[in-house]
This record gives structure tokens, sequence and C-alpha cells, in this order.
């Protein structure tokens, strides 16, 4: 967060299958609502262009977090993830069956570390810095992330980003959990055998998430 105010946060654009991925997306995060019993739905738009220009890892970041408050946040029912073509180039919404939000709490939402209730029998209704970090994300690919109250209940956010259509030929995006780690990525399979990964979080769910993640 503290790289995203001071501005020395660089996107880096390529060319990106929607498909694949969305592949990887379902694949890291289905496991985690199925634990909890929720469901993942996701949705791409048939006429959303298959290749965009986008940074893989951080709209990979973008839609962790954002699905990791979702599933937080939600007891019964489930998670849908959409994306649909937009002047911008692609739009995301990530809607909930959650409480959804407390009224008068929309101005405060995107604050780090901001409290959705003041009810205090109420625990773990917290936004963190998740959503202060993807609308700083979205507002540096030349978008914004939004919230909305869908009428039949639970929450909503709009993740808008600058991504245009990407012309045939090679794609990047290599897999964004790699991408920003210390291991030796340089081979197809590399080697992560020894590496001991140490997890501290006071929430349960982020604890399996996480867990999910890393293995």
């Amino acid at each position: 967060n503290a790289a995203i105010e001071a501005g020395a946060l660089r996107i880096t654009r390529m060319p990106v299958e929607v498909a694949a991925l969305l592949q990887r997306i379902d694949d890291r995060w289905r496991p985690a609502f199925a634990a909890k019993g929720l469901t993942l739905t996701i949705i791409c738009a048939s006429d959303l262009p298959s290749r965009l220009m986008l940074d893989p890892l951080r709209i990979t970041q973008c839609f962790s977090n954002l699905l990791a408050n979702a599933l937080r946040h939600t007891v019964d029912g489930g998670v849908a993830l959409e994306l649909r073509p937009h002047p911008l180039g692609l739009i995301a919404t990530i809607t909930d069956t959650g409480p959804g939000l407390p009224t008068g709490m929309e101005s405060q939402l995107f604050q780090p570390f901001m409290a959705l209730t003041t009810d205090v029998s109420v625990a773990g209704l917290s936004c963190g810095l998740g959503l202060s970090i993807c609308r700083g994300l979205a507002q540096i690919m030349g978008g914004d992330l939004t919230f909305e109250r869908p009428g039949e209940g639970g929450s909503r956010f709009a993740l808008t980003v600058f991504a245009p259509r990407a012309m045939a030929g090679p794609t990047g995006g290599p897999d964004p959990a790699l991408a920003s780690g210390t291991a030796d990525t340089s081979s197809p399979n590399p080697n992560l055998s020894g590496l001991k990964v140490l997890v501290v979080d006071d929430i349960a769910t982020n604890r399996l998430v996480l867990r999910l993640i890393l293995t």
C-alpha cells in the first residue's frame, strides 16, 4: 500500500489469455470456497476479447483480494466473478451473498483497516488493507474499484481496468504466484523443496486460503 501511495509501483502489460487467467483463478480459489460450503461461479461474457493487454500479476492480486474478502464475509450461498467488456477494456464484478455493507459505511469502505460495523458483538466485519490496495491498483491500471448494493442483498464490487485488445502472437502471463517470489523460476519446474513458509493471521479463513495457495 505504501508503494502505491508513493507512486513507486509500475504496471507491466502483456498479452494475456483471459480463459487461462480465469482457469488459474478457479483452480486456486474453488477449494477454499468448497471447504466453507460455498459456491464459486466464474462467468466470462462471450463478447469479451479472448486476449487482453493486462498486468497478470496485478489483476490476479485484485481478484484474489476481492475473492478473499467475499469469502470471509459470506456464510451461505456463494460468490460470482463475472467479466464483461467495458469502454476502458474490462469490467469485473464480484458479487457475494453475505450480509452486505451496513448503511452509511460506503464512504469509509476503502479506508485501510476500517471496521464495517460499530457493533462490537459482530466479529470479522473488517476490510483490512485488501480493498484499499485493490482500489489503488485499479487506479494505477487506468480504472477504479467501486461498491454497489445489489437489490437482492449482499455486496458487489465493480473493478474496471484499462485493457486493450491484444494482437495475435505469443502470450505473456507466467503464473503470478511465482512471478513475485524469490525462488528460481527460470526453469519450467522450479525446485521449491526445502522452503519453509510461516503464515500468521488471526482469521481462520485467511489461513485456509493461504495454505491452499502455498500448497
